[in-house]
């Protein structure tokens, strides 16, 4: 019995000694350990956009010196986000199709290329959009031309209304003939936005082309 107790007594020795040696070795033996996945972090972009109409158009035709008009463009900015808001303005002249006639009291006929002709006889124009503003549209420089980021606001709220006018009208003095007759003008107007967030700072004044924007 005796030697059976030694020989269990060194076998327990043994065991021990071996976990000791394998502790000092480096094995790990079933530590404790957890991983966890996190739920209800949600991050949603958020959104950007102008109700429609975002391009129009509007064609001044069939008209007589002395008359005058307006052409309207409405939008609506929508999205979750403030918006810097900005409207591009082309203009396509079509031109007079009747024969070029001298005009009364002489001079040499010259067929225009569109009611706007970026002169004092065509059509004249101004847009504004219901502030003290007024457009800079000295970029639309003949009978088809267009001008660029003309800026509306910076950080427009969500839900605003922005109704631009184009007022238009056509003298009536002795510059204004037959070399009008049968032409037309059409303006298109392009309304667009960027996040206000994250833009550098801005200085331009509304109404003047916006190169500090990044449009894209």
């Amino acid at each position: 019995m005796l030697g059976k107790k030694r020989l269990l007594l060194a076998a327990g020795t043994l065991a021990t000694v071996g976990a000791v040696a394998a502790l000092a070795s480096g094995v790990t033996f079933g530590l404790f350990s957890s991983t966890q996945t996190s739920s209800g972090n949600t991050f949603t972009a958020g959104t950007l956009s102008i109700g429609t109409p975002v391009v129009q158009s509007c064609t001044v035709a069939h008209i007589v010196p002395g008359d005058n008009g307006t052409c309207t463009v409405t939008v609506t900015t929508a999205g979750s986000e403030n918006a810097d808001v900005a409207i591009d303005v082309a203009v396509a002249g079509t031109a007079a199709t009747l024969p070029l006639v001298t005009p009364y009291g002489g001079g040499s006929p010259t067929q225009a290329l569109g009611l706007f002709d970026n002169s004092a006889n065509g059509l004249q124009i101004s847009l504004t959009d219901g502030t003290p503003t007024t457009y800079n549209l000295s970029g639309l420089t003949s009978a088809t031309s267009s001008t660029t980021d003309l800026l509306t606001a910076d950080g427009v709220a969500p839900g605003t209304t922005e109704t631009y006018t184009l007022s238009w009208s056509m003298a009536d003095n002795g510059g204004v003939d037959n070399n009008y007759q049968g032409a037309s003008s059409t303006f298109t107007f392009d309304v667009h936005s960027v996040q206000a967030a994250n833009q550098a700072a801005d200085s331009t004044a509304a109404g003047q082309p916006d190169s500090t924007i990044i449009w894209s």
